[in-house]
């Protein structure tokens, strides 16, 4: 692994929904823009799509929504 471009993707995938849905719709075009190697990629693609989105705050707003402090 290179892993500027590994990081950095990462990021992009935590920062980005578009990122997200590529990363599912174009792995391909994903892997260009970022100059990953084959087993970057395929890191990339066994993250679980669910928890990605948790951890990128994708719950629709603050916090965890899970939490009593949270659902306030």
């Amino acid at each position: 692994m290179s892993n500027a471009g590994f990081q950095a993707a990462l990021a992009e995938l935590l920062a980005a929904p578009q990122a997200r849905r590529r990363l599912a719709d174009d792995p391909a075009g994903l892997a260009v823009r970022f100059a990953l190697a084959d087993d970057e990629l395929a890191a990339l693609q066994a993250l679980d799509p669910q928890r990605l989105e948790f951890t990128a705050g994708g719950s629709g707003g603050p916090g965890c929504g899970l939490c009593a402090a949270c659902s306030r």
